[in-house]
C-alpha cells in the first residue's frame, strides 16, 4: 500500500482471509491534512461493494455459488459486501427476504456482476401462482 502519494480518486485492495476462502474488497483514498498537519496524510478505507435497496421490503444478496452464506439488507438500507469465496465467480443474485413474505423465495433468475458498471434487469420469482417482478439494479 503506497500513501506517499496523494490520491483523490478511489484505489483498490484485495485482503484474503488467513486459513479461509474470504476475500475483504476495500476501497481507499489518500489526502493531504491542511494547516499546521500539511505534511500528514489521512487515508480512509471504506468497503468497495455497497449494496443499497430501495424497494419496499427486504433483500437478500449471496455471491453466486455460495447461497448459502446470504446477507439481509432490510428496506431502504445498505450493507457492505464482501465476497464468500474468493475462487467462485464475481458476480451475486439476489432474492426477496423470508421474513417479509411467507411464500417460497427463490433466488433471482439472472446475476449481477459487481465488476461490470451498468443496469441490469433480474427476474424476481414470487411465488409459483404469480407472475415474477421485474427490479432493476445498477453498478457504479
Amino acid at each position: 500500500l503506497d500513501v506517499s502519494r496523494v490520491m483523490p480518486t478511489k484505489s483498490v485492495l484485495s485482503v484474503d482471509e488467513v486459513d479461509g476462502p474470504k476475500r475483504f474488497e476495500l476501497a481507499y483514498n489518500v489526502t493531504l491534512c491542511s494547516s499546521i498537519f500539511s505534511r500528514t496524510r489521512v487515508i480512509t478505507f471504506y468497503p468497495r461493494y455497497q449494496i443499497v435497496n430501495l424497494l419496499s421490503g427486504g433483500l437478500v444478496v449471496a455471491q453466486e455459488c455460495a447461497l448459502r452464506s446470504e446477507t439481509h439488507i432490510p428496506s431502504q438500507s445498505w450493507v457492505p459486501f464482501h465476497w464468500e469465496n474468493s475462487s467462485f465467480p464475481s458476480k451475486i443474485r439476489l432474492k426477496f427476504d423470508e421474513q417479509e413474505n411467507t411464500h417460497e423465495n427463490k433466488w433471482s433468475s439472472g446475476c449481477i456482476y459487481l465488476d461490470k458498471i451498468g443496469i441490469t434487469a433480474l427476474r424476481m420469482p414470487l411465488t409459483n401462482k404469480s407472475k415474477p417482478l421485474i427490479i432493476q439494479a445498477e453498478t457504479r
